[in-house]
């Protein structure tokens, strides 16, 4: 794999007191997409992430985020992201499914799309062109 200059971090959240996985993404910075998980979140956002964030504020319960893995590369980040989720997910099933993975469903398949992958890590949020 060719190192094309696209830093990128897979993070996690989790909820706190079981310490349980339940998102696994990709992002050049990790900290500014949670802030913007947080945000999507408390405008009202319905992906299954958001929802989960919103039910863990309604119990006074703050998820936190946690970078997995740092590289660079397109194509690394989208075998990264990959490979972290299906641990989890693989995680979660050994446990009962009782803590699913809010991951959309399509959207892991997708993740072999490098383009999809650079469009993630090349957005800026600031640039609203």
């Amino acid at each position: 794999m060719s190192d094309d200059g696209y830093n990128w971090e897979v993070y996690c959240l989790l909820d706190e007191p079981g310490g349980r996985v339940r998102y696994v993404g990709v992002s050049r910075d990790a900290s500014t997409r949670f802030r913007q998980h947080r945000r999507a979140a408390r405008k009202g956002s319905a992906t299954p992430v958001h929802c989960w964030i919103r039910e863990m504020w309604e119990v006074d319960v703050k998820p936190v985020f946690q970078v997995l893995e740092r590289g660079s590369g397109i194509e690394a980040a989208a075998l990264a992201e990959r490979r972290w989720l299906q641990h989890w997910r693989e995680v979660s099933r050994s446990r009962g499914g009782l803590h699913p993975i809010l991951n959309r469903g399509a959207r892991e398949e997708s993740l072999k799309n490098v383009e999809e992958i650079k469009q993630r890590l090349t957005y800026d949020p600031h640039n609203k062109k």
